[in-house]
């Protein structure tokens, strides 16, 4: 233990050193893209969009109610 230097006893040798440089001297890695949130549905308190006007079934809407003619 005495030929070894105080560097080397922590664990810090030279060669381990020119490792790390040539490791690090890389470009850093692109970032990992931002996760979306996963949507279930449609948020609250909106209607959906109406169907287009080709693809509408069932009867007309009824008129608005209003009193009948006297």
């Amino acid at each position: 233990m005495a030929d070894q230097t105080e560097s080397e006893a922590i664990g810090f040798s030279d060669n381990r050193m020119v490792q790390q440089a040539v490791r690090f001297r890389s470009p850093a890695p692109a970032p990992a893209p931002a996760q979306t949130p996963v949507l279930r549905g449609p948020p609250p308190l909106l209607r959906p969009p109406p169907p287009p006007f080709g693809m509408m079934r069932g009867p007309p809407p009824r008129p608005p109610f209003r009193t009948p003619p006297l």
